[in-house]
């Protein structure tokens, strides 16, 4: 290889980090994620075989590197969505807070008060 990946990394570095923060649009993740680019590149640069499709390569890595970002964000805030109200718990808070909305819903048009009471106490 005529280029080092020293060469490589100034050569790309910009290009790169835009194409990435077009998918992101967080630069300090975008940064992360390019650094992540470029180690994958170093660790495997002596498979590249023709010189010539180094940008593609780059490329390659930077795609597969925001996919791979996106299933790690996906899986984690899917752990964190499984929280829940049970029942017990509505039903209290609810029930705490009637004696201050009967008042509330009193003062409101007839129509109004009907569609509250039957969403939240019926």
């Amino acid at each position: 290889m005529k280029n080092s990946i020293s060469e490589i990394y100034e050569k790309f570095r910009k290009p790169l980090l835009y194409f990435i923060l077009k998918n992101i649009s967080n630069k300090d993740i975008a940064e992360d994620l390019l650094h992540e680019v470029f180690i994958k590149a170093y660790e495997k640069f002596d498979t590249l075989e023709d010189e010539e499709k180094i940008q593609s390569w780059l490329y390659k890595i930077a795609s597969n590197t925001i996919i791979d970002y996106f299933r790690k964000k996906q899986v984690s805030s899917t752990e964190h969505t499984d929280l829940y109200f049970e029942e017990e718990v509505e039903e209290t808070v609810l029930g705490e807070l009637s004696c201050c909305l009967s008042t509330l819903l009193d003062e409101l048009p007839e129509n109004q008060k009907n569609i509250l009471e039957a969403v939240y106490f019926k």
